[in-house]
């Protein structure tokens, strides 16, 4: 019974949505209501996560596993942050620039990780598919944009070189609008198995 009602629940407050969003603005109001509801569900579930992973970390330094250090820094960060929102507030200069000083970093090694790592599977894709011309496209584009954000050509100041570059530039934006579009379909998909009754992940 609670799985039924929690599908019928889905699928009626999805339909709701949708049928207030074609027939704006007559409907506005149920919208606005609907999407509040939504935005504080999910700071719900955003806080149960963030309790439960208190919760495991905690857990971990009581237990002494192993690498319970790493839990220790994490629970001490998240209390020294927590509570300097707190007491100075989210919009002081000092707090932001001390979030900043903590997160930047952290953000710049796993960008590093991430570059390390692509550059590991750019080697694999090149040794599993041989010299196609696939694997050169990739690979010579790979390079050239890399030497393009150096600024190796950007120092020529030539003009044509920057017209290139300029055009070279606006290549990425077609990739970026098919992985939007992509998303975007694959989204759609989603809710209209969320409305058919098909994913079912919630009744579980």
């Amino acid at each position: 019974m609670k799985k039924v009602l929690a599908i019928i629940t889905a699928i009626g407050v999805g339909l709701a949505v949708v049928i207030a969003y074609f027939l704006r603005p007559l409907l506005d109001p149920m919208l606005e209501l609907l999407l509040q509801w939504g935005i504080i569900l999910g700071s719900v579930a955003a806080l149960v996560g963030i309790i439960n992973l208190l919760i495991t970390h905690w857990h971990k330094i009581r237990q002494k596993k192993e690498h319970f250090v790493f839990s220790f820094v994490v629970l001490l960060s998240f209390a020294l942050s927590f509570m300097g929102g707190i007491v100075l507030g989210p919009q002081d200069e000092t707090y932001i620039r001390w979030l900043a000083a903590l997160q930047v970093p952290i953000e710049v090694s796993l960008m590093a990780l991430l570059a390390l790592t692509l550059t590991y599977a750019g080697f694999q894709f090149f040794r599993m598919r041989g010299w196609t011309p696939l694997s050169l496209a990739f690979g010579i584009s790979a390079l050239l944009f890399l030497i393009l954000d150096i600024g190796f050509f950007q120092a020529l100041e030539l003009p044509f070189v920057n017209q290139i570059i300029e055009f070279l530039e606006h290549l990425p934006l077609a990739g970026g609008r098919g992985i939007l579009i992509g998303i975007s379909l694959g989204a759609l998909l989603t809710g209209l198995r969320v409305l058919f009754g098909v994913e079912r992940h919630y009744g579980e």
